[in-house]
């Protein structure tokens, strides 16, 4: 079974993004994910960013919600660090 096959069992969103380029040590590596934090769409009627909290319409460019996103997402990784920390 390959990646795409393994993605398309499985329930909620997911992506596989996968390389296409020329031979050489970066052709065809594919990095399979699921289960995300958000999903961010981006297309002609607006923006809409999905948590487990639920969707929200967020109005300006999609990269500055694409950069909100992964500020949230850092800040995140850091306070799981000091916990973890404080437990070790």
């Amino acid at each position: 079974m390959n990646a795409y096959d393994a993605l398309r069992g499985t329930d909620g969103p997911c992506v596989l993004f996968e390389s296409t380029t020329s031979k050489g040590p970066l052709a065809r590596l594919s990095l399979p994910a699921r289960e995300p934090r958000a999903v961010l769409v981006a297309d002609p009627s607006g923006i809409r960013v999905t948590t487990r909290s639920g969707a929200r319409t967020v109005a300006g460019d999609p990269l500055d919600a694409l950069r909100g996103l992964l500020h949230k997402a850092e800040g995140m990784r850091l306070a799981l660090e000091a916990a973890l920390a404080e437990t070790g």
